[in-house]
């Protein structure tokens, strides 16, 4: 190959440190070798491919490559000629990437939104009569009431009502009966039959008993107000002497309410048995 002379240094190129001068050297040498498709020095094709500035047997006419070989008298001479290259190619702008739209869900029908309405209308509705007839209080399962007092104790308790409204239970009055000395607790229990009531637009849910056995034979009446069983017994005008206020409790609570009562009526004897012995 032609040797060629060091190219010369433009003046800015005399200010940097020496450590630049081979990379500007090797970068303005290896930038005239020509390599690559140009145009044929023979005219005989449209292009020719060059290695290392000299032209081989590699051809193009368009997009279809062939072999003819070419005589090569002088490399120097092809890096001397000014051949065209090859236009680029087009350039493949490479598609952004873009979000896919959200897919909405169809739109409803007329028939669609009718029903649609309709249900709402439906559960409305519901929920504004479950909010009238509301029961106040009222159980739908098994339940217990218990009402303790310094002088008696009153323990109800029923299991699951029908579907109808119908109970079964027992209720068990504790008292002191005697005087002191000789005061004792009597607890009498007793069966009964009822029904539950659930609440109306003006009245509260009721709760009627009936007790039928050899000891006794009432009748009972109570209403639910807030969690507690009110609970009477009806006279000539539906409603006579003193009522009774339960709350919601459980044989446990029951137990311990007959252990003060019973824990009561000793107190009261053993004061009597001082007294007397005094």
């Amino acid at each position: 190959p032609p040797r060629l002379a060091p190219p010369r240094l433009a003046p800015w190129a005399l200010a940097l440190p020496r450590s630049f001068e081979p990379l500007h050297y090797v970068l303005m040498v290896t930038g005239s070798v020509k390599k690559g498709w140009y145009e044929d020095p023979s005219d005989r094709h449209e292009y020719r491919w060059f290695s290392q500035g000299t032209p081989t047997d590699l051809v193009k006419d368009g997009t279809v490559t062939s072999r003819d070989p070419i005589s090569i008298t002088d490399p120097a001479a092809f890096e001397s000629m000014e051949l065209a290259r090859p236009p680029a190619p087009p350039r493949q702008d490479v598609p952004r990437w873009v979000p896919r739209p959200r897919q909405l869900p169809p739109p409803m029908g007329k028939w669609a939104w009718r029903a649609f309405v309709a249900v709402l209308a439906v559960w409305g509705l519901g929920s504004v009569y479950y909010a009238l007839t509301l029961p106040s209080g009222l159980p739908s399962g098994p339940a217990s009431y218990l009402m303790a007092g310094r002088a008696n104790v009153i323990f109800i308790q029923w299991h699951r009502p029908s579907s109808s409204g119908d109970i079964t239970g027992r209720i068990t009055f504790a008292m002191l009966v005697g005087k002191p000395p000789a005061e004792t607790v009597q607890v009498q229990s007793h069966h009964f039959t009822g029904h539950l009531s659930r609440a109306q637009l003006r009245t509260a849910s009721s709760l009627s008993l009936s007790i039928n056995d050899l000891s006794l034979s009432e009748s009972l009446m109570g209403t639910f107000q807030n969690g507690r069983l009110v609970l009477w017994v009806p006279g000539p005008a539906g409603y006579g002497g003193s009522a009774s206020v339960l709350l919601r409790s459980d044989p446990a609570g029951y137990r311990a309410a007959i252990q003060m009562l019973t824990a009561i009526s000793r107190r009261a004897d053993k004061t009597a048995t001082h007294r007397h012995s005094s």
